[in-house]
């Protein structure tokens, strides 16, 4: 009888099972959350003087796989378009700063977005949150792009409570004022009126949560949930503010330590929306920064790395990123990985490598790589991988010092560039803000650099060095010219695209367009 019943049981365990297989999408969900801003050491797991608590997030890190040489662009727009496209930003003309809401410019149209291929395969794709890849017009908004829904701002930034956004000095006086407008948008429709005092970060986690609690279990679903947070303006409701009175004096700190908290928080609440809707078994989760803290204004804080958000330095473009899911194997579930990953890397991670989608490289212009089996498996990386970060022959150093000027027969150093291979990294050009700040609430001082102003050239070993306290460009030459080598190839023969700006166009003034930001062409 007993012999029977284990029979049985087995039986039906072997049933469930396949069931449950059956039940499930024929690929994983993912989700992708973009945070805007967060600094590299405001994550508990990071944490070095910093009084921010993220428990959800934490955890989350702990479950999964961290992500600890992770590389994103310094600024927003850079970071979303190699996100999306799986190119160096040479190679698709957003190399240069941000896109300017009052300029004609987006994310080249005949770019083929990771939105685009996953919607082919079949998964119902969702943007949620922050564009900032272009609005000029309506083929460059985001239902146009790939996605089958948007929900959220078309611009970088704005008032999170209500999401009016005004551009200050438009056109530097031609056009004659400010330009303001409201700037929250379902698909195409303005809905500002209708969630005007509701903060940011609360809208878009309700929407993601309608989406998961709508959505068909049986198809594949892409999320990408770009939060608005913690971008300035530095905003919380007040009882964010008030949990941080006994730690945080700084008022700016302590409003960024409250959007932080509130973050986490959202991220919970989506996590367990996953679960309770009966998603999270088959769901990829990955969590990423768009840049480093601003740093100078008490915000986003990157101690003990050196820089803010804008510069080359670690602080500037190493992301806080994890993978997270059931589907990890169980040998990296709760491990760190050292492999060099790149913010374009998600394009063919997330459609090659989760997706099972084929992707022609060469077509597509892809620069990123799959890394999918180095995130869930633990295999290896290439310990010499390459990295382009950038090259910006628009943002200048003016002068270079005479010590620094043999450099410039293998690569112009007054271009704003930096190149990683294997341990060694190489930057060239204008870096404002190279020093090393310490959150404001701790015990460290900062460390301001004693460098020249007209420095443009610095090469460190990261792995020996990540704090970048030991410039060796002076003492290993050759390796810094066989980098600017590397960087004059990759400017002079890839496919490059000026980054020239157009300039600002008065008609793109919301006031014309009944106070709303929205496309002029």
């Amino acid at each position: 009888m007993i012999q029977s019943l284990r029979s049985t049981g087995v039986a039906w365990c072997a049933l469930a099972q396949l069931v449950f297989v059956l039940a499930g999408p024929p690929t994983p969900h993912i989700v992708f959350v973009m945070v805007d801003d967060l600094g590299y050491n405001d994550v508990g797991y990071h944490s070095d003087g910093s009084k921010i608590v993220t428990g959800n997030i934490d955890a989350l890190a702990a479950e999964g796989r961290k992500l600890e040489s992770y590389y994103v662009a310094p600024l927003c727009t850079p970071s979303r378009s190699q996100f999306l496209t799986g190119k160096y930003l040479i190679h698709n003309g957003m190399q240069h700063l941000v896109i300017d809401p009052r300029v004609p410019r987006c994310l080249p149209l005949d770019d083929v977005t990771m939105a685009n291929k996953l919607s082919d395969a079949g998964y119902a794709s969702h943007l949620v949150g922050k564009w900032h890849l272009g609005l000029y017009k309506t083929d460059c908004w985001p239902l146009n792009r790939g996605f089958q829904s948007f929900f959220g701002l078309l611009l970088g930034s704005g008032d999170h409570f209500s999401h009016n956004y005004t551009d200050v000095g438009s056109g530097n006086g031609r056009c004659g004022y400010d330009f303001t407008g409201m700037d929250l948008r379902d698909n195409e429709t303005n809905v500002q009126p209708d969630y005007e005092g509701q903060h940011s970060t609360t809208i878009f986690t309700e929407r993601a949560q309608s989406i998961i609690r709508d959505h068909d279990p049986d198809q594949p679903l892409f999320m990408y949930l770009a939060y608005q947070a913690p971008h300035l303006p530095f905003e919380v409701p007040d009882e964010y503010f008030e949990a941080y009175r006994g730690d945080i004096t700084n008022k700016n700190r302590r409003t960024y330590a409250g959007m932080v908290t509130m973050l986490d928080e959202a991220i919970g609440n989506l996590t367990d929306t996953l679960k309770e809707e009966g998603l999270w078994n088959d769901t990829v989760l990955v969590f990423s920064t768009d840049n480093g803290g601003v740093g100078k204004r008490n915000a986003g804080n990157n101690w003990p790395l050196r820089g803010v958000k804008g510069t080359y330095f670690e602080g500037g473009i190493r992301g806080v990123g994890f993978v997270t899911s059931p589907l990890l194997s169980d040998e990296v579930k709760g491990t760190i990985s050292t492999d060099l990953i790149h913010v374009t890397d998600w394009f063919p991670t997330l459609v090659e490598g989760i997706a099972n989608v084929a992707l022609n490289y060469t077509d597509l212009g892809i620069d990123g790589v799959n890394m999918w089996d180095v995130i869930s498996q633990g295999e290896s990386g290439d310990p010499d991988r390459m990295i382009v970060f950038n090259i910006d022959p628009e943002l200048l150093q003016p002068t270079i010092l005479a010590s620094e000027s043999h450099f410039t027969s293998h690569f112009d150093i007054s271009y704003q560039a930096s190149i990683r291979k294997g341990d060694m990294k190489l930057i060239t050009g204008k870096q404002e803000d190279g020093d090393w700040l310490a959150p404001v609430e701790s015990t460290y001082s900062d460390v301001v650099s004693t460098e020249s102003q007209h420095k443009a050239i610095w090469l460190y070993n990261i792995t020996a060095d990540p704090t970048e306290q030991n410039d060796l460009s002076a003492t290993m030459v050759d390796v810094a010219h066989e980098l600017l080598e590397r960087l004059q190839e990759y400017y002079t023969s890839s496919r490059f695209v000026s980054p020239n700006t157009p300039r600002v166009d008065c008609d793109a003034d919301p006031a014309t367009h009944g106070d709303l930001w929205t496309n002029w062409e």
